[in-house]
């Protein structure tokens, strides 16, 4: 099994405690019910079955206690995340375009090459290609097939200390505090041990835009 970052860190800070037993249990049963339903659909193809691990991963999140939803600091129109480099997988990439023709939604392809050209490390801090070429006045304009990496984001932290522009990582007193969810880890971590990867953002949706049949 190939787990997630955030769940191998987290495994790794529990696995030898007494007290963490139980919750070592009803993860691997977790993972055991998520490698079932992966199992069951991925005949349907590659399409459907990230599709269905999508809507897993959503139940996951509206299953979070009301609580813990309110402790969180992302709310509409915070849009410091859409100026991070996003990873995402080559089934995201298919899914936005077919959403973006449907919606007639134009995709500017010019500035996902300039973004593209910029190394990783800095197009966050980049004053003219760090936002998310779907970003528009502080709205997401794909939010209904954003990417995983969009969904489970929950920040703790005051949202002005996500601007990366303003508050570079390290930066003291400004520290960025993320909620992670770990049955939204389990299922990633099936993804991955299916052999699926992720890639830049702009580069896959460059590429899916190569590759896509033409109308």
């Amino acid at each position: 099994m190939i787990f997630s970052r955030d769940l191998a860190k987290y495994l790794d800070k529990i696995r030898d405690q007494e007290k963490y037993q139980a919750k070592l249990s009803e993860i691997e049963s977790s993972i055991n019910n998520t490698l079932a339903l992966y199992n069951k659909v991925v005949k349907s193809g590659r399409l459907s079955t990230f599709k269905e691990m999508v809507e897993l991963i959503d139940k996951c999140i509206a299953e979070l206690p009301l609580r813990d939803q309110r402790e969180h600091s992302c709310r509409r129109g915070c849009d410091a995340c859409c100026h991070y480099d996003v990873s995402i997988y080559p089934q995201e990439a298919e899914l936005i375009l077919r959403f973006c023709r449907k919606k007639k939604i134009p995709i500017d392809t010019e500035y996902l090459k300039q973004q593209a050209a910029i190394p990783l490390r800095e197009r966050s801090a980049s004053l003219t290609h760090s936002a998310c070429v779907f970003l528009e006045k502080g709205e997401c304009k794909i939010y209904p097939v954003r990417p995983i990496n969009c969904r489970k984001l929950f920040r703790m932290n005051a949202p002005v200390h996500c601007n990366a522009k303003l508050y570079p990582h390290g930066t003291p007193g400004s520290e960025v505090i993320t909620r992670v969810n770990i049955n939204v880890e389990v299922v990633i971590s099936v993804l991955q041990s299916a052999g699926e990867r992720t890639g830049s953002m702009p580069e896959l949706l460059l590429t899916a835009q190569d590759t896509a049949p033409k109308n």
